[in-house]
């Protein structure tokens, strides 16, 4: 992992173990964070928004909240250089996310959230019943290892309305004219209004799906789709791709995880010489393919001993190095290399299993 990368998360997690990281709403360089608030039926799907006011820099960013009975149904980060990645592990109920940016733009892009997490409302809540969510007290935003002092507008999920959106497919990717993209959901009438910057040339409504055609190539990440009905009940998504899984992860705290791929795609890349470990520690490999054909991936350890990865449209796969390698012994110094035939999504995490803890790293490209 990047030095400065290291750095960075080291001290932002050291003040917050010390205490020393709050929200203070005097501080006169504070960052706003603005969290959404919606109201969905029970059983339907809630985006939670965060949004800064004004931009700032982030290298490193994470939050925590108890889940309240909600599913967890993926997590992204938008940046406008499209590097920034992350991993929300959920332990004991527990939500627990951790973000990088190495050229700290994640923060700078006002037009979107820095983040979404999406989740499902539990089918046997009240209507009428009120779901906060704030910025934790273990949250940070840092540049460079400084943590910003902190501001937070709280948002709510209510249960009740009539509409919900629960993904959009395909959800990431650059799409050419002509492609079908459906906004998957509940609630929908013939007389709901779709609302997006996307032009579309057709559109077809159903209960549970909204479907439209693209009039122009169209990149679909961060893309806001909302949708109106005639009780005044609204659903807003951003689009972003949480791929199929190819295969389940080997390990439980990986299975336990939402991944938040970086939007910038490569077809090579070098891991870091695998660092000391112990025996709870491991690191594991996350790829993703945005694209409309299968990528053929090369995985190849040391130099030596090869691993094949054929990885469906829209598909992603995440496990242990070892898994890849079909169990081999990795060990500190080995270097994994791979090569792909199309432009993919690669993440790093480092994992402890006694802490239940997964942090996310960058490869070299």
């Amino acid at each position: 992992m990047n030095r400065v990368i290291i750095a960075s998360m080291l001290s932002a997690l050291a003040l917050l173990a010390a205490g020393k990281q709050t929200q203070n709403p005097t501080a006169p360089n504070a960052a706003e964070v603005a969290i959404s608030s919606a109201t969905i039926p029970a059983g339907g799907t809630a985006q939670v928004q965060f949004m800064l006011t004004e931009p700032k820099p982030i290298m490193s960013t994470g939050t925590g909240f108890d889940m309240d009975g909600f599913s967890a149904n993926g997590i992204a980060v938008w940046t406008p250089t499209g590097e920034a990645c992350g991993v929300g592990a959920i332990v004991n109920g527990k939500l627990k996310f951790v973000a990088i940016d190495p050229t700290g733009s994640l923060g700078m892009g006002l037009d979107y959230p820095f983040l979404t997490i999406t989740l499902g409302v539990p089918k046997g809540a009240k209507t009428g019943t009120v779901y906060p969510f704030n910025w934790s007290p273990d949250a940070y935003l840092s540049n460079n290892g400084t943590p910003y002092a902190l501001t937070v507008k709280p948002g709510t999920v209510t249960v009740g309305g009539s509409v919900s959106i629960s993904g959009i497919v395909p959800g990431g990717g650059t799409w050419p004219i002509g492609t079908m993209v459906r906004i998957q959901g509940s609630g929908f009438s013939q007389n709901s209004k779709l609302i997006t910057n996307v032009k579309y040339s057709f559109i077809s409504i159903q209960p549970n799906e909204i479907q439209i055609i693209l009039k122009e190539q169209t990149t679909l990440d961060s893309q806001a789709f909302s949708v109106l009905n005639t009780d005044r009940s609204r659903a807003t998504y951003f689009a972003y791709l949480r791929g199929t899984n190819l295969r389940a992860p080997s390990k439980g705290l990986l299975q336990n995880a939402e991944y938040a791929f970086p939007l910038l795609t490569h077809s090579a890349a070098t891991l870091n010489p695998v660092p000391v470990m112990s025996g709870s520690q491991y690191q594991a490999l996350a790829l993703q393919n945005p694209g409309s054909v299968p990528a053929s991936v090369t995985l190849t350890l040391n130099g030596g001993q090869t691993a094949l990865v054929i990885l469906p449209a829209q598909y992603r796969v995440v496990d242990t190095l070892a898994s890849f390698f079909n169990g081999a012994n990795i060990l500190p110094g080995d270097v994994v290399s791979l090569q792909a035939d199309a432009m993919i999504q690669i993440m790093g995490v480092n994992a402890d299993d006694s802490t239940s803890t997964l942090t996310p790293f960058i490869p070299k490209f």
